[in-house]
């Protein structure tokens, strides 16, 4: 009962801090503009894949694939590294932010302090608060950079460039889905785990 009052606190502590609209905008664009990395990425790995199994089957195709091959690896492996590296970079952001907001909440935790909470209860108090925090960026981000890639892709089949390899692409849900939980969890676990109680 205590952590669902520590919960419901730590939803009106987030949206009351002041400059939270500034900061969302900020890791929203970050979280988005990582999303739409991520789902490059995943084409990019569809197209490279279809190639080498053309390459495999059709002789015919395979002459004209093969000297394509390596600039498509190159893509996709950039694409991927650099989505590893912004996803890194939109949870530090997120975990920085909350660490930034729990400082001007000092005197409040002080306040908790005396009406008899426990340092692990205002520790936990401050992980909600960056659970609630990431769940939103993440989930947001992960809309807009989808609806980002929807849009540049459809706008690229309709002008008829590589039409075909686009209309049979299928999105691949999982790891759009999987990497943000995976995120949130993290970040929950880091913060309430390695963060020192006050």
């Amino acid at each position: 009962m205590v952590v669902y009052y520590a919960f419901q606190d730590a939803i009106k502590e987030v949206i009351r801090t002041k400059g939270i609209i500034l900061t969302t905008i900020g890791n929203l664009f970050l979280s988005g503009f990582t999303f739409f990395m991520l789902h490059l990425a995943l084409f990019f790995y569809f197209i490279r894949q279809g190639m080498l199994w053309e390459v495999e089957h059709n002789i015919e195709e395979a002459q004209f694939n093969t000297p394509y091959l390596l600039p498509i690896a190159i893509f996709t492996y950039s694409s991927m590294i650099i989505t590893g590296i912004l996803f890194i970079m939109s949870l530090l952001n997120m975990k920085k932010n909350i660490k930034l907001f729990s400082l001007t909440q000092k005197e409040e935790h002080h306040t908790m302090l005396l009406l008899g909470q426990t340092p692990r209860m205002i520790q936990l108090f401050v992980a909600f608060q960056l659970l609630i925090f990431s769940i939103f960026i993440l989930s947001m981000g992960s809309i807009i950079g989808f609806s980002a890639f929807n849009y540049a892709i459809l706008h690229t089949a309709q002008s008829g460039l590589f039409e075909e390899t686009i209309l049979s692409y299928q999105l691949n849900l999982l790891i759009p889905i999987v990497l943000p939980i995976l995120g949130i969890i993290s970040l929950f676990l880091t913060s309430f785990i390695t963060k020192k109680p006050e």
